[in-house]
């Protein structure tokens, strides 16, 4: 009779009570086995005789259980590594066709505006270097004539006549530039000695690039 009476489940230690339903829950004992959302609680179980016996608790093996959890944690890893494996994939995809025009459009628009400017800073550096290389050869010529026409007080052996000669004299050529000088002397005066003015112009290609002007000394017509 006593052990008819046995209660079909086994006290917990402690029996929590919902404060809306106001019945009794049972809360998970260690003879209480999850798998997934299932719960297995005791079950009452016959002696051989048929009479109902002790309660014991219907567990599943060790064996199902460690499967169990572990296939719902595996799967559990699957998802995440899918996840973090798309995140990957979509931050290493690369440069898109959007991107790839948009930046080929800014580069044309950076190119428009820039290379007219250093179109123009080239032309003009190969400019100056034209004009000194020009000025360099003008201060040659005019060199030469002032060493043939020296400065010298009281001298009459330079005439007007002979450097007024040199302006119809072909124009000196560099080959190595290109650079032709000719030279342009004023009307003689009528009292001597005195300074004539005279210039060097050189020219490449017909076209003037430096003009330098000096006085030279004549002391006789």
């Amino acid at each position: 009779m006593l052990s008819a009476r046995l209660s079909l489940r086994p006290r917990p230690e402690r029996w929590p009570t919902c404060r809306r339903m106001r019945h009794r829950v049972c809360c998970p004992t260690p003879a209480t086995v999850s798998i997934g959302q299932t719960k297995l609680r005791h079950r009452p179980t016959l002696s051989a005789s048929g009479q109902r016996g002790s309660t014991t608790a219907s567990t599943p093996s060790p064996d199902r259980a460690a499967t169990s959890r572990g296939t719902v944690a595996d799967l559990h890893y699957s998802k995440e590594h899918a996840v973090n494996r798309r995140r990957m994939t979509h931050d290493d995809e690369g440069f898109s066709l959007v991107e790839v025009v948009i930046a080929m459009f800014l580069f044309a628009v950076l190119a428009i505006a820039i290379l007219p400017l250093m179109t123009g800073l080239s032309q003009r550096s190969a400019e100056n270097r034209t004009t000194l290389s020009a000025t360099a050869f003008a201060k040659e010529e005019l060199s030469k004539i002032q060493a043939a026409y020296p400065a010298a007080p009281g001298n009459t052996t330079t005439s007007c006549a002979a450097l007024r000669s040199l302006q119809s004299l072909p124009p000196v050529v560099d080959p190595a530039s290109g650079f032709a000088a000719r030279v342009t002397v004023d009307v003689c005066p009528s009292t001597f000695p005195t300074s004539i003015p005279l210039r060097v112009i050189v020219a490449r290609g017909g076209t003037d690039l430096v003009t330098m002007a000096t006085r030279v000394r004549v002391g006789a017509a």
